[in-house]
């Protein structure tokens, strides 16, 4: 039988919800009062759904593709090396107009 849906975390549930598999997922850690109870409810409210579960699986690769894509992430690189760059030339001239 093929898993439908995943319980997953980390770079793991990244790749599933990339793929359009939706998983339930939390960007945090479970809240204390996320009790085991309403945990499971919330899971069989999600496997009873399958208008839910496509929602979300659409919503989630969506979301991994425009946030998570590798052009993006460089994107995000090359500006916090942008901004080391410029403090590192902002720092040697300030140190050379004292010197």
């Amino acid at each position: 039988m093929r898993r439908r849906h995943a319980l997953l975390g980390g770079l793991a549930a990244l790749g599933a919800v990339g793929l359009g598999v939706p998983g339930l997922i939390r960007a945090t850690r479970p809240r204390p009062a996320d009790s085991p109870a309403e945990q499971c409810a919330a899971i069989l409210r999600i496997l009873d759904d399958q208008a839910e579960r496509d929602r979300l699986s659409a919503a989630g690769r969506a979301r991994v593709l425009t946030s998570h894509s590798w052009p993006n992430s460089m994107k995000r690189l090359d500006a916090i090396i942008d901004r080391c760059i410029a403090g590192y030339r902002t720092r040697s001239l300030v140190q050379a107009q004292v010197s």
